[in-house]
């Protein structure tokens, strides 16, 4: 079934563009262990950073944070959440995100 491509993968591409420009090696929405992941970027000899990106008027729960952090653990990756200017946490999801030493970035492009 064909992925809803909505203002998230606008944002999601400048994020990836981003990275790429930082001298990272970007793959985007690869599917592992059953979940899709937005964007994998990896760099020589450092770990992999596994993005979570999240664009317009929304509210990140702790499920997504528990979701990026499992899924970056099973790929041996370092989970970062960038999250648009109008996206907000709630307090159980950025104690989650502290918990689990989830990097988190807003970003206003």
């Amino acid at each position: 079934m064909p992925r809803n491509r909505g203002k998230g993968s606008g944002f999601e591409k400048k994020i990836a563009s981003r990275y790429k420009r930082a001298g990272y090696f970007i793959e985007r929405n690869k599917v592992k262990n059953g979940t899709e992941i937005d964007i994998i970027a990896k760099k020589k000899r450092q770990k992999k950073l596994v993005i979570e990106t999240k664009a317009g008027k929304q509210v990140v729960t702790s499920s997504v944070i528990r979701k990026l952090a499992e899924v970056a653990r099973s790929i041996k990756g370092k989970p970062v959440l960038v999250i648009g200017p109008r996206v907000s946490l709630t307090k159980p999801a950025k104690k989650e995100a502290k918990k689990r030493n989830i990097r988190i970035r807003k970003v206003y492009c």
